[in-house]
């Protein structure tokens, strides 16, 4: 194989790798953003309120969420900021991907706008786990890092950890 062939293999390689990471970061900043937007128009819950960043708050082991909703509280205001933000740029791309006569520069212009603001939440979010999880004991961390890893139900929660919440009615989901 010659030199050749292995640059041409590797440029290829090269010029799909941004648009991929690029879709596979948006695609988890949307889970996250629908995890965090969804709901704020029902009822608190049981402890009286929510703390934020539902999907993140819902991995926190119930008896370690009245010692971490602080942590939830902190800073709440600049990440509903900088969702808005986020969600005013995505408008921003889908406005100039149809804007006739299309313009390549405000297009991209729009995504370098997106990714930015898709940075912000991603590094609010990074913040806010961190910050979570030195609060929690070393069994409250791997509970809350297991939980993470749950699979989600239909309804966009996780099912409580085993022994935890209500039995599951009818027979065991397969």
């Amino acid at each position: 194989m010659s030199e050749r062939d292995v640059s041409r293999r590797v440029g290829r390689w090269r010029r799909w790798a941004l648009p991929a990471s690029l879709a596979v970061n948006l695609l988890l900043l949307g889970i996250l953003a629908g995890g965090m937007l969804a709901g704020h128009d029902r009822p608190p819950g049981r402890d009286g309120g929510r703390i934020g960043f539902n999907p993140l708050e819902q991995a926190v082991p119930e008896p370690a969420r009245a010692k971490v909703s602080a942590v939830f509280e902190r800073d709440r205001e600049t990440r509903r900021q900088s969702f808005r933000e986020l969600r005013e740029a995505r408008a921003a791309v889908r406005e100039a991907m149809q804007r006739t006569p299309y313009d390549g520069a405000a297009a991209a212009a729009a995504l370098d706008q997106l990714r930015d603001r898709s940075v912000a939440v991603q590094n609010a979010f990074h913040q806010l786990m961190l910050a979570v999880t030195e609060a929690l004991t070393p069994e409250e961390r791997a509970a809350f890092v297991e939980a993470l890893d749950r699979p989600r139900r239909g309804d966009g929660h996780r099912p409580p950890p085993p022994g935890e919440g209500p039995e599951p009615e009818g027979p065991p989901a397969r």
